[in-house]
């Protein structure tokens, strides 16, 4: 469920609690609640066990790590501007980047509790 955004300030925003479920698409990427990963798939049906590429979003515990993912797949010719741009959709609902970016300098993300509280079904997957 997508909420939005248009017409609410910075601060609304920030409020906003946006939930995930296993298997959530954004394009060719989806979030498998599972292994704690985002996936992208370039073949219909998408095979969970098989995505052509994936990134643990245990790796995601810091702005510097998150950047780190978004610069590697920037250089991937293979996702282009829709799958860069839904990445960024994917990680920012997934994560909260705004408040990951400005987390204290030294401070990482639960990730685990993080997901577990974003995740419908209070972590369930389903």
């Amino acid at each position: 469920m997508k909420k939005e955004l248009k017409g609410i300030t910075m601060a609304e925003s920030l409020k906003m609690d946006f939930r995930v479920k296993h298997g959530q698409r954004w394009g060719k990427w989806s979030y498998d609640a599972k292994r704690l990963t985002l996936d992208y798939h370039t073949k219909e049906p998408r095979d969970s066990d098989n995505p052509a590429s994936w990134f643990s979003l245990r790796d995601c515990c810091t702005a510097s790590g998150v950047l780190d993912w978004i610069a590697h797949f920037n250089t991937c010719a293979w996702a282009g501007r829709k799958g860069m741009g839904d990445l960024l959709q994917a990680l920012d609902e997934i994560l909260g980047l705004y408040k990951l970016a400005n987390l204290p300098n030294g401070e990482r993300l639960d990730i685990e509790a993080h997901l577990k509280k974003r995740t419908k079904e209070g972590g369930k997957y389903g």
